[in-house]
């Protein structure tokens, strides 16, 4: 009994979940096992991928006999790391794929869910209407791509309605470098139509390039005389501090001037005035 529950659980330590892949039609799979590496190559019995419940093919080690039973043709077994090749995928090809070895250690089991896709084909853009002032701009477009339609309204920066989705592919409009972009996608490839805003929307245009031109020539020509006038202010004064006038001035600044000033006292029995002079230093 607790043969059957350590073989249950060595069973169980060795089963993975794979992963969801997507592919575009034309394209090739690759399918692999995860740590399978633990077991030892003379041990394995057989390995087995299977496409639903459908066996694709297996593969006995010890006698080195690979058997192919669906998909003859457009399937490769690497027999040093049992991943299986898949080539040529069509659309009907999507499904759960398994893989199983079988060990005397127990079994390695993983799944992969495969996705086929076709390619969605180029989006078209078009206008409806545009209008343009000197300081705005608007156009109403359509972007289609196979069964999904988007109308909105675009100015220079940015669109009202931006995406609709649909089961496996999406549609979208976008603005950058003035130029409105048609995006038809989805998980596996992508398409584009666009056309440049700038031709729509000439008075709003022709604004933005007169400013935006002005703009440069102020700027080349306030910043060099800026940068001259500031040099020449600086040499004057290194000149001046190193001639030492300012020492000059600032010595004259704080010279002192002498005032005479004359005051006239009484003595106490007012017959002789007394004439007395004092000097009062002024800091000037």
């Amino acid at each position: 009994m607790s043969m059957r529950i350590l073989c249950c659980l060595i069973q169980l330590a060795f089963v993975h979940t794979g992963s969801s892949v997507f592919r575009q039609t034309g394209e090739s799979v690759t399918l692999e096992f995860q740590q399978h590496q633990q077991l030892e190559r003379e041990s394995i019995d057989l390995i087995h991928w299977f496409n639903g419940q459908y066996k694709i093919m297996q593969y006995a080690p010890l006698r080195g006999v690979v058997t192919v039973f669906i998909h003859k043709g457009r399937v490769e077994f690497n027999n040093e790391t049992f991943s299986l090749e898949l080539k040529n995928l069509q659309k009907n090809d999507s499904g759960l794929y398994r893989g199983e070895i079988i060990a005397v250690q127990g079994e390695v089991k993983v799944e992969h869910t495969l996705s086929v896709l076709d390619p969605v084909g180029v989006p078209v853009l078009y206008v409806v209407s545009n209008w343009s002032s000197s300081d705005s701009c608007n156009v109403t477009v359509t972007c289609r791509g196979h069964d999904l339609s988007l109308n909105s309204t675009c100015d220079i920066r940015t669109c009202s309605i931006k995406e609709e989705n649909s089961i496996d592919s999406t549609l979208s409009l976008s603005v950058r470098d003035a130029l409105i972009s048609c995006n038809y996608s989805n998980i596996v490839s992508w398409r584009t139509d666009k056309i440049q805003i700038k031709l729509l929307c000439p008075f709003y245009e022709e604004q933005t390039v007169d400013h935006s031109e002005n703009s440069n020539m102020v700027i080349g020509i306030v910043v060099p005389v800026a940068l001259c006038v500031l040099c020449v202010l600086s040499m004057a004064v290194w000149r001046w501090r190193k001639s030492g006038t300012w020492r000059q001035i600032e010595a004259s600044q704080t010279t002192y001037a002498t005032v005479e000033v004359t005051t006239m006292f009484l003595s106490v029995n007012k017959k002789h005035p007394v004439e007395e002079k004092q000097h009062i230093r002024v800091l000037l």
